[in-house]
């Protein structure tokens, strides 16, 4: 009688032990600050998102991705005014990245990358 209760706890045990995973979400902010913004475009891993476009001023957008992903912004605007593209970590600037149109072609783009950790 006393194995048929043993039983039972030895497989919970067992089972409870397992290897807790290590994946954690981020919390990733994109923002894009310019004028007639045309393109707006997150990529995280090799999965494309395009951000409604066209639009002028600021545009945030937040998505939750998995550790170890990258993670890259595509924005190009057209004009004469600064393009600026920024990622954000649980709320902390991990890149940034501006255009000026230094060249006057009245094209701006800022493309940025990073690699979540683990």
């Amino acid at each position: 009688m006393n194995k048929v209760f043993i039983l039972p706890i030895l497989f919970l045990a067992l089972f409870s032990c397992k290897k807790s995973s290590t994946s954690h979400t981020y919390k990733v902010k994109y923002s894009v600050t310019g004028s007639a913004v045309n393109q707006y475009k997150i990529t995280v891993n090799a999965e494309d998102k395009n951000v409604s476009t066209p639009f002028t001023g600021t545009r945030d957008t937040t998505l939750y991705v998995a550790s170890s992903s990258n993670v890259k912004l595509d924005v190009k605007g057209s004009g004469t005014s600064t393009l600026v593209g920024s990622i954000y970590v649980n709320d902390a600037l991990v890149a940034t990245g501006s255009d000026a149109d230094a060249n006057g072609d009245n094209k701006t783009e800022v493309k940025l990358n990073y690699d979540l950790p683990q």
